[in-house]
């Protein structure tokens, strides 16, 4: 109507002006939806197989990574995890561009599609994951077991695969970037996201994200910040000081008020900006109130 000019009541320019954020909305509304679809599908698909563990299904490779073999179940489609640790007592290696895992000293190797049979050791319903141990499946290829080795006798992203599984919990959350997640926190920023404000007052940590919906006050840097700043203060101002001594060796009134007032400044300015980078590292690791079942049932949708 607007365009044709066949009246006065058609789109204005302030709307048209918001149809680029009113897509993206809707877009972002979309997406949400279908990782929400596919998070329930997969959380009442571990609550029906919790009550089968132990059993062994029949399935095939449907994804090969450095952490195991990602299988799916003839019968019921259900997806879930072989643990590199539960494949053999060998070191295995993975090739993730052509999709196959190799022992190093057998050459025992799992490719995508091949069929295999598993035992269900554990079902999460919380967070929709399957974890799975071997009972048949691979096959012998020497071709593939010399490769493991490059020009300097080592084998590329090999695993020891001898000890005990990690819980489905650790096995299926995805790696966080510590680097990332620390320079957004010393910067003040929410250590998922980079967006908003991490704090609410000076040293004072929101509650939640306003823009992703984070659970921050389940933090714990508690006497943490303090330490660090009194470090970083002592190393800043004690070589400062010992500098001016030697070169204008000024009367020791002028060190107290000079360096009393740079110390408060130096500790006032640092201090949030280490809290953040130990928030964020917290987040990074999941550590305290960022553990996978305190996590905002936001993240829950997005990594699920």
């Amino acid at each position: 109507i607007a365009a044709l000019k066949f009246g006065t009541d058609g789109q204005t320019e302030e709307e048209a002006a918001q149809l680029e954020s009113i897509a993206e909305s809707i877009s972002q509304t979309e997406r949400r939806a279908m990782l929400a679809e596919r998070s329930a599908g997969e959380r009442y698909m571990a609550a029906h197989m919790s009550k089968h563990i132990g059993d062994s299904f029949s399935g095939r490779i449907a994804g090969v990574s450095r952490a195991g073999l990602f299988v799916a179940l003839d019968e019921s489609g259900a997806e879930g995890l072989i643990p590199i640790s539960r494949l053999g007592e060998e070191r295995f290696f993975a090739d993730e561009n052509n999709m196959y895992l190799t022992g190093g000293t057998t050459g025992l190797t799992f490719r995508l599609g091949e069929a295999v049979e598993v035992e269900l050791l554990e079902a999460a319903p919380m967070r929709g994951g399957l974890l799975f141990s071997l009972r048949e499946g691979g096959t012998y290829d020497a071709k593939a077991k010399r490769q493991t080795r490059g020009r300097s006798g080592r084998r590329p992203q090999e695993r020891r695969t001898k000890g005990r599984y990690r819980s489905i919990d650790a096995m299926l959350q995805p790696e966080r970037s510590r680097r990332a997640a620390m320079w957004r926190g010393a910067r003040g920023r929410c250590p998922a996201c980079g967006d908003k404000s991490l704090f609410a007052k000076y040293l004072k940590v929101r509650e939640t994200c306003p823009s992703c919906g984070l659970h921050l006050a389940g933090h714990q840097a508690d006497d943490a910040p303090p330490y660090f700043t009194i470090f970083i203060v002592g190393h800043i101002i004690v070589p400062v000081a010992l500098l001016v001594e030697r070169a204008y060796m000024p009367p020791l009134y002028v060190h107290f008020l000079i360096f009393t007032v740079l110390s408060i400044v130096v500790a006032m300015t640092s201090l949030p900006i280490v809290k953040g980078a130990v928030v964020g590292l917290q987040w990074a690791l999941r550590m305290h109130g960022f553990a996978p079942h305190d996590e905002s049932g936001e993240e829950e949708l997005e990594h699920g």
